[in-house]
């Protein structure tokens, strides 16, 4: 009786483990609730579920990229109407007839135009700028409040989109591709002509700066750079003199202040550090302190000192001297007080402001410009990842013409990097700025004149901003087509990817999915047979010795 209890409870235990097996098939549709269930289909769930997840990613992604795509689109439709528009302004005011107060009503549709266009190349779609290149969080051009004039901050760079695995795909198009032109392209068989207006671009897409600005333009340079203000009447860079130190120094560089600056100086956690002089007043200083850690100094001249090279060791990642980064002069053998901005581009990479005419030194005349090279010497330097300049990579020496514009007096910077300066397939563009030829239609309408004229590029007719205007639209128009190229090659991939999605879903009913037709006569059989376990166990309870003596 008691073996016999017991085989009922082992039975009971089987059709109650069955029981939740068909629970849960039924209500998940999937065959395997634990792996060890089964080993060979749950190993090619797990491959089918991998590929069902790559894919689904894919596809949100390329669904992201299709729609910011057609943003695009239309942005560049609306510019490219907005520059016939501006077309269609230069040729109306072209008319004998138009007097000086028509030209002004133009100049301020236009500069409307402007503004329109500035809003569109800014548009941002799921937190994205759409023309900045690589960096879609950098808001890619940027209108100077006092000059108003418009510059790309993005790079010649796309974003790359994964369509299939381990397969990418550029999306877009960037501010070069919209709003600039090559005014001229430079190989080992041309030489490469170009102004300061002009950015130069490599065939790998890096970009070039060159070792000196003037008047109207911003100089780029390296944390190491030596800044010195030039003059240039004529020659290559002309004459340098003072020497300008820039006012912060990260980990692996030096600092170069004046003793007045003791107090002023930071660190990056915000800490005050000053000269240790000891006392009485002079003395000898030797080292920089924030009161726990210091930094060893070295007297150059006069009152100004340069730190040792700032290392982790020291306590900081970073001394500074006010709370933006600046050009100061070296005046003889003391700082003054003349400053021009920078900005930190990437890394070791800056900028400084435009030099304007407003842009003193010390001795209260205008900067005309600024050099990281000696007098004699030019250079055209590209930046690395770490926005050092790639010393090993430079071209020089880089020539230059009619300096001067006769007619207005304005320095006209015009370069020349021979051919010889090019390697054998190395391909340089001198890409212009859309804009700066709409502003030159905007003065010209002002001033009530057919001629404009600007710095770098002298007399420029109103009607010539016609033909300039021409070749905007087409650099406009290029655009457009490659982003149409481009959109439709992540149309054939969501169509794609979604065909796979599709198979690997119906792959994965197959490989890990129930017959649930299969699992409801099972379940049927499963509560028939519970129903004749009972009832067998009902009798078996009822039995008694009793009524086997009846």
């Amino acid at each position: 009786m008691i073996s016999l209890t017991n085989q009922m409870i082992y039975r009971l235990g089987n059709l109650n483990t069955e029981q939740q097996r068909i629970s849960y098939q039924m209500s998940t549709g999937r065959v395997l609730e634990r792996g060890s269930d089964d080993s060979s289909i749950f190993a090619r769930e797990l491959y089918v579920n991998d590929k069902i997840r790559t894919y689904e990613g894919l596809q949100t992604q390329i669904e992201k990229t299709a729609a910011q795509n057609s943003v695009s689109d239309s942005s560049i439709g609306e510019i490219k109407n907005i520059l016939d528009n501006v077309k269609q302004e230069i040729s109306k005011a072209l008319n004998p007839g138009m007097d000086a107060a028509d030209k002004i009503a133009s100049a301020v549709n236009i500069e409307g135009m402007k503004e329109n266009l500035l809003t569109l190349l800014n548009t941002r779609v799921n937190g994205e700028y759409l023309f900045a290149g690589s960096n879609s969080t950098v808001n890619p051009f940027v209108k100077d409040s006092s000059t108003g004039k418009v510059t790309y901050a993005g790079d010649d760079s796309l974003k790359s989109i994964a369509v299939e695995p381990n397969t990418y795909r550029d999306k877009g198009v960037n501010g070069f591709d919209v709003m600039f032109y090559d005014k001229d392209t430079g190989t080992s068989a041309d030489a490469l002509d170009f102004t300061l207006d002009e950015r130069i671009i490599d065939d790998d897409g890096s970009e070039w700066h060159l070792s000196e600005a003037v008047t109207g333009h911003a100089l780029t340079f390296d944390i190491d750079d030596v800044i010195k203000t030039t003059t240039t009447p004529s020659g290559a860079v002309g004459t340098v003199s003072n020497t300008w130190a820039l006012s912060e120094a990260t980990v692996g560089h030096t600092l170069t202040f004046d003793k007045d600056d003791s107090g002023s100086i930071t660190d990056n956690n915000g800490t005050t550090w000053t000269i240790d002089a000891g006392s009485p007043w002079p003395a000898s200083p030797t080292t920089i302190t924030d009161g726990t850690n210091s930094i060893p100094i070295t007297l150059t001249a006069g009152d100004i000192y340069v730190t040792d090279t700032l290392t982790t060791a020291h306590g900081v990642t970073k001394l500074s001297i006010g709370s933006t980064p600046t050009l100061r002069e070296i005046s003889g053998n003391d700082m003054p007080g003349a400053s021009i901005a920078v900005t930190n581009v990437d890394g070791n990479k800056y900028k400084t402001t435009e030099l304007l005419s407003t842009t003193l030194d010390d001795a209260g005349a205008t900067v005309a410009g600024l050099t990281t090279t000696n007098a004699g010497s030019l250079t055209l330097r590209h930046f690395d990842s770490n926005g050092s300049v790639v010393t090993a990579d430079t071209k020089t020496p880089v020539s230059v013409s009619a300096p001067v514009d006769a007619s207005t007096g304005l320095i006209v910077r015009e370069y020349k990097l021979d051919s010889a300066q090019i390697s054998s397939g190395e391909k340089f563009s001198a890409k212009h700025n859309i804009f700066d030829d709409i502003d030159l239609v905007i003065n010209a309408l002002n001033t009530n004149t057919n001629d404009t004229t600007d710095s770098t590029n002298g007399p420029v007719g109103l009607s010539q901003t016609l033909s300039l205007l021409d070749t905007s639209y087409d650099a406009a128009n290029i655009a457009h087509s490659k982003l149409g190229g481009r959109n439709k090659i992540f149309e054939l991939a969501l169509t794609t990817v979604g065909s796979k999605l599709t198979h690997f879903n119906i792959l994965s009913q197959e490989v890990g999915g129930v017959d649930l037709g299969k699992v409801a006569m099972e379940a049927k059989a499963l509560e028939l047979t519970f129903t004749a376990l009972y009832s067998t166990i009902t009798q078996m309870n009822n039995l008694s010795l009793v009524n086997f003596i009846r």
